[in-house]
């Protein structure tokens, strides 16, 4: 999270730049594209969540930032769209859809028969809102000191680090064991 949290912010704030009386219209155009295509994903991968592998989710929802950053990096410097700019969000609901939905069955695949998916899962969501102050904070600063199109290929990046330890740093089982049910 520490790479997503301050991509929305800071869509916002840009678009809001040159449109100060619409700045409230962009940034809740910014949140609702968000949350209608976060809604709409959920629905698909819960319907779809007996026949998915989870890894293989979860590296499509990581990998959803990074392309997401390089679009607006490219369009802050080519093309000052706040209509298109704002647009890329769809790919931001993708990727909270996917994840959203898979943290809690990926947690309860590695934790199954334990105990520990309570004590898990809240620790996860702590160091997710950890990570999540720590982007705002990084995201705003790099765009301060240097430039918005920076700050978005910084916050990519950081996803495409985040991309590359969970394909090779993290296990996530694939099958629930003695068919006990995943949530």
């Amino acid at each position: 999270h520490l790479a997503n949290a301050g991509v929305v912010p800071l869509v916002a704030q840009y678009v809001s730049l040159e449109n100060e009386k619409d700045a409230l219209t962009f940034t809740s155009a910014t949140l609702l594209i968000h949350y209608f295509f976060q809604g709409v994903t959920a629905y698909i991968i819960g319907k779809m969540v007996n026949r998915i592998n989870l890894k293989k989710l979860l590296i499509l929802g990581h990998f959803v930032l990074p392309i997401r950053c390089t679009i607006l990096a490219v369009l802050v410097h080519f093309y000052d769209n706040p209509y298109i700019i704002i647009s890329t969000q769809i790919l931001d609901g993708v990727g909270a859809g996917i994840y959203d939905t898979a943290i809690p069955l990926v947690v309860s695949r590695m934790v199954q028969n334990s105990g520990r998916f309570g004590f898990t899962f809240g620790f996860i969501i702590t160091c997710w809102r950890i990570g999540h102050g720590f982007s705002l904070l990084l995201a705003e600063s790099v765009a301060q000191y240097s430039s918005y199109e920076t700050a978005f290929i910084t916050l990519g990046s950081i996803g495409i680090m985040s991309c590359i330890l969970l394909i090779f740093g993290v296990h996530v089982p694939s099958k629930v064991k003695n068919n006990i049910p995943v949530i």
